[in-house]
């Protein structure tokens, strides 16, 4: 039996772990970004905090990739992904800072 099979059985999945692992920090960043913002400017919180993931990200698809193709997408495809990036990598991220920068810490850890 493959060693998929018996992950299947387990009930435990690499990506199962993966959305466990990416909640918990996404989490753990409220209470973190509220501390920080005490003395920064919320968008240059949002920047640095969204900076640090993008490097992240980059650093583990250049080890896990080593030399595999990117995916191309379709003409059609880009306006949609542009989209995506500026609402959830721009947008959201600037008005997440500033909305933990005007609530008070009861409020701000409920997030």
């Amino acid at each position: 039996m493959s060693a998929k099979l018996r992950g299947a059985r387990n009930g435990s999945s690499p990506g199962l772990a993966a959305a466990l692992v990416s909640a918990v920090l996404f989490g753990a960043t409220t209470p973190i970004a509220k501390q920080l913002l005490e003395g920064a400017s919320p968008l240059l919180v949002a920047g640095l905090l969204y900076l640090g993931s993008g490097i992240g990200v980059t650093l583990l698809k250049i080890v896990q990739d080593r030399g595999s193709a990117s995916p191309d997408l379709a003409r059609s495809d880009w306006p949609w992904l542009a989209a995506a990036t500026i609402a959830g990598g721009v947008v959201a991220p600037a008005l997440l800072m500033v909305g933990l920068a005007r609530a008070d810490a009861a409020t701000a850890s409920l997030l």
